[in-house]
């Protein structure tokens, strides 16, 4: 028997899109859900609702790695960032995103920073996934 495994993009960046995500999810629509952590003015609020949802219904939550959308979680300048502002690194956006410019070790500090939070989010939830 095949299993098809349904991962829902993007949780944490807005509301229409965690609404849309938490309707999946009560429909059994959605196995797993990859959360973006760069969007600090509502993570803290998706992740409650995600973790709500999570004591009633069965899905996988994973990492969706996101360098181009929101503010970096490393507290200085990097290859990923393009300007400050209030205090954060923005991300630099996707048109003519510069891939060759990129210090892969600029990647993987962000990466493993965007896994600890998401860890620290989530508590006894296993990440189970990186997109």
């Amino acid at each position: 028997m095949k299993k098809i495994i349904l991962t829902a993009d993007d949780y944490g960046v807005n509301e229409y899109i965690d609404s849309g995500i938490d309707e999946g999810i009560k429909q059994g629509r959605v196995s797993s859900v990859a959360v973006m952590v760069t969007h600090p003015s509502r993570i803290e609020t998706s992740m409650e609702r995600l973790l709500n949802l999570k004591q009633t219904h069965t899905f996988g939550v994973g990492l969706h790695l996101s360098t181009s959308s929101g503010y970096s979680l490393l507290p200085h300048h990097t290859t990923l960032v393009d300007f400050e502002e209030n205090g954060r690194w923005r991300f630099r956006g996707p048109q003519n995103y510069p891939f060759k410019s990129i210090a892969l070790d600029d990647l993987k500090k962000e990466l493993k920073a965007q896994l600890r939070f998401l860890d620290d989010l989530l508590g006894d939830i296993k990440i189970d996934s990186v997109s």
